[in-house]
């Protein structure tokens, strides 16, 4: 007895070479993501060591500021640059009415 078979491949061989392509792309897709996650895990940590280090200067900064406008620091300015201490200051008034208003003619 003979068989006669033809060249025509089955379904089952068909969808077994799609399954097979499809996990083949899909392991390449987890393997991006899984690269892409971690290089924007080490990105930021890099960014936290940049905030931690621009927090120091930050506060390194603010520290001479305070340093330079201490009471002493200003005292010492004020007399090398021969400032004299007002007693009695006069302070410049300000009227209670915006000068605009008081030119503006009514009808």
């Amino acid at each position: 007895m003979t068989f006669i078979q033809s060249d025509k491949k089955s379904f089952i061989q068909y969808a077994l070479f799609i399954i097979i392509g499809a996990l083949i792309i899909v392991s390449f897709a987890l393997i991006f993501l899984y690269n892409h996650s971690v290089d924007l895990e080490h990105s930021v940590s890099r960014a936290g060591a940049d905030l931690q280090k621009l927090q120091t200067q930050t506060a390194e900064l603010q520290d001479k500021i305070f340093t330079l406008s201490s009471d002493a620091n200003l005292q010492k300015l004020s007399e090398e640059r021969h400032f004299v201490k007002d007693k009695q200051p006069r302070y410049l008034e300000v009227d209670s009415q915006p000068a605009l208003a008081n030119s503006v003619l009514l009808p």
